[in-house]
């Protein structure tokens, strides 16, 4: 299935770092942003908010780098930086 244009689902915005796990309105599609232009931030998908011990996933998102990730509603998106975002999309609008 080809995905189309993305559309943002709420004009809400997720800052991540420390303790700020979300599962950005409980959407399935996020879009992950890192505005630094220097440093490179682990990306986790966890079941339980600000619990390590509960990562499902993990990947690095380079500075400057946004991408898509697919997840469950329930589970949240980490990061330990308050320069990475989160935001809820759809792919197929």
């Amino acid at each position: 299935m080809a995905m189309g244009p993305f559309r943002t689902l709420n004009a809400n915005y997720f800052q991540l770092g420390s303790g700020n796990d979300t599962t950005a309105d409980n959407a399935t599609y996020v879009r992950v942003t890192n505005i630094s232009s220097t440093t490179a931030y682990d990306l986790k998908i966890r079941t339980t908010a600000n619990d390590d011990g509960t990562t499902t996933g993990a990947t690095i998102i380079a500075p400057g780098e946004s991408l898509i990730l697919k997840k469950a509603t329930s589970e949240f998106v980490h990061a330990p930086s308050g320069v990475v975002y989160a935001s809820p999309i759809s792919p197929r609008e």
